[in-house]
């Protein structure tokens, strides 16, 4: 099974590099945003984190609107300091404040989206890992990212609009458990 997932990737991979050249795919930012997920997924960081960047590069240059980006790129600083892997050789507490203002960027409309609170959903694994090497500074500055996160998530689940409403609460109780910790 394993096998048949490395080699599913592999052929994943080889389409996203075989349709790289092409004039469509070449400077669209969503392109290289999608090629940043899947490896993401596969723990290829080192690849996504140029794919990332090859995506804001060109979402710069268009004046693209980088709230998808933004929020996969805080998923991916999260997934990499929670591997332990090392990709650019900065502290936990500077990856989550990363991650976190990439999150509480607001912009018209966002209240709508549950995304980010997806993303936050990574914040509890990260403090069980990380919060014994922070300072009591950077315990609170955690904790009020957290109630910042737990503001917007109340804001979002009284909207007759929300969705994902469960995986939202649960984020939320998460992040609640960080609070009174």
């Amino acid at each position: 099974m394993l096998y048949q997932l490395f080699q599913n990737n592999a052929h994943i991979f080889n389409y996203y590099e075989s349709i790289s050249k092409c004039d469509y795919c070449l400077n669209r930012p969503l392109f290289w945003l999608q090629q940043a997920i899947a490896r993401t997924a596969n723990q290829d960081f080192n690849l996504a984190k140029h794919h990332f960047e090859t995506a804001y590069a060109f979402a710069r240059e268009q004046s693209f609107d980088t709230f998808q980006i933004d929020n996969h790129y805080a998923h991916f600083l999260l997934k990499v300091a929670l591997s332990a892997s090392n990709v650019d050789n900065r502290s936990p507490f500077e990856i989550f404040s990363e991650a976190h203002a990439k999150l509480s960027k607001r912009r018209r409309g966002d209240e709508h989206y549950y995304y980010i609170y997806k993303v936050a959903s990574d914040y509890l694994p990260f403090w069980k890992k990380f919060s014994k090497t922070f300072s009591l500074e950077q315990k609170v500055h955690f904790k009020n990212a957290c109630e910042e996160i737990i503001s917007m998530a109340d804001k979002y689940l009284g909207l007759n609009t929300a969705s994902e409403f469960n995986m939202v609460q649960a984020t939320r109780k998460d992040l609640d458990i960080i609070c009174h910790s």
